[in-house]
């Protein structure tokens, strides 16, 4: 896949193309299914399949939103390679680009650099400023200009629409298990390992002190997760919290026990996978209710990723 950051550097490339545009946060399954039919078609057609995404992400831009994104723009670039697309250009989305309207965008960017043999976009994109670009107007334009257009209709499990917001919305509630089937995968975060207040170890049950590059960490708690360390995959519990049995005010952890490692992480960059919230974050009366608790999470954590295993 080629990664373009500039769409003049777009002449570079073979064209006409098959085209989707979105934000694409979560490559969820909706996301999955759109930006698969294009490179279905594009392959049918004999020509490239590409990809119009944005970052920063517009809604942090135009509405000063404090939305907290699924994934990094590293993270969405992976996923979106894995569907097979030949082109993924990333547009930087500033406020001069916001100013654009729907016509602007269609005739200065899109047709002139784009050049679109197809569009396809989701139920609910718009783009432009205010929202004054949709699939009427582009479909309009593409009379005029010579490329066709379809909306995609939305994609629904027991339901429910797959979006984005409704994956954040499940994730800050601990439903990790939703948000993966609306995902396609479990959710992960990826991050570097820092040193620790070395508690775990002094209990005898050593963890893994993540700094996360994401910006949504799931609600507080203990999960049965995986840690993926390089090209290797561990089984892992891991709490997110602010250790209230040591700490008044202390500052959000992601700490992971692993099981069947033996090394030094320091400074190493790993993806934690979410599979199953096992409960609350709580206060403990004593440093042995404390490890009586995590022996108990460890044990849990076990049979949930057994059972996985089990069942994939």
């Amino acid at each position: 896949m080629k990664i373009v950051r500039d769409y003049r550097e777009l002449d570079k490339f073979p064209h006409p193309r098959v085209v989707t545009i979105g934000n694409f946060d979560g490559v969820h399954i909706g996301h999955q299914k759109l930006i698969s039919k294009s490179v279905k078609e594009a392959r049918e057609r004999n020509i490239p399949s590409l990809v119009i995404t944005f970052y920063p992400h517009p809604r942090k831009v135009f509405a000063r939103s404090g939305i907290k994104l699924l994934t990094t723009i590293d993270q969405k670039i992976e996923l979106i390679e894995k569907l097979g697309v030949d082109i993924l250009l990333i547009i930087n989305f500033t406020e001069e680009f916001y100013e654009l309207d729907g016509r602007e965008f269609i005739e200065r960017i899109l047709v002139p650099y784009i050049k679109p043999a197809k569009v396809n976009i989701g139920y609910d994109f718009r783009f432009g400023r205010a929202g004054s670009g949709d699939y009427q107007l582009l479909d309009k334009m593409g009379e005029k200009y010579d490329f066709e257009v379809e909306e995609l209709p939305p994609v629904m499990i027991d339901g429910e629409i797959i979006s984005s917001s409704s994956i954040r919305k499940y994730l800050l509630n601990g439903k990790v298990r939703k948000a993966a089937a609306l995902l396609g995968r479990e959710y992960f975060i990826d991050g570097k390992i820092i040193p620790g207040k070395g508690r775990g170890k002094s209990l005898g049950i050593p963890t893994a002190n993540m700094e996360p590059y994401n910006e949504l960490i799931p609600l507080r708690g203990v999960y049965a997760t995986r840690f993926q360390h390089r090209e290797k995959i561990y089984p892992s519990v891991t709490n997110i919290g602010f250790n209230p049995t040591f700490e008044k005010e202390g500052k959000l952890s992601i700490e992971t026990y692993v099981f069947y490692f033996d090394g030094n992480l320091y400074d190493e960059e790993v993806r934690l996978h979410f599979v199953e919230r096992i409960r609350d974050e709580k206060k403990f009366s004593s440093p042995e209710e404390l490890i009586e608790t995590i022996r108990n999470d460890i044990k849990k954590a076990k049979e949930i990723l057994e059972n996985e295993a089990d069942n994939g």
